[in-house]
């Protein structure tokens, strides 16, 4: 019975198993804390990535406009000449990169085969690629010119 009086260096042990305990658990802490700020990371990307697409669908818009307007009465009084200058002007004129940083970017391209005029329409496709950090979002959207002369 005398060995359970003496309680020397058992406060020592509790206190030394205590702390391994909140070690433990903060290591897991930590590393999960780390996995969840990767995954934000990683989604903050791709929603930029998204903006950056979206940045590059409007300025094709904006171009488009511009091209319109300038070449839009010559074309329904059928000046053939003009179709191939709007023709130039899309090739020219969309393609291109904006850099924003040195992160953040879009990219026009227009595939010559695929600017069309049938109907009076010119129809075109321009492939836009956002990328912010490493995340990049392409995608391929259709414009058109309407109301255009029948040649």
């Amino acid at each position: 019975m005398k060995f359970l009086r003496n309680e020397n260096g058992a406060a020592l042990i509790i206190v030394l198993g205590i702390i391994m305990l909140l070690m433990i658990f903060g290591t897991v802490l930590a590393a999960k804390m780390t996995q969840t700020q990767k995954q934000i990371d990683q989604t903050e990307a791709q929603i930029v990535a998204r903006n950056l697409v979206l940045m590059g669908e409007k300025r094709v818009e904006i171009i488009k406009n511009k091209l319109s307007k300038q070449y839009q009465s010559n074309l329904e009084q059928g000046d053939v000449n003009s179709l191939d200058e709007l023709r130039s002007g899309i090739q020219k004129q969309i393609p291109g990169t904006k850099r924003l940083d040195d992160n953040h970017e879009y990219v026009l391209s227009v595939d010559p085969n695929n600017i069309r005029y049938e109907a009076g329409t010119m129809t075109f496709e321009v492939e836009i690629k956002g990328t912010a950090y490493r995340e990049i979002i392409e995608q391929i959207r259709g414009f058109e010119f309407t109301k255009l002369a029948n040649q």
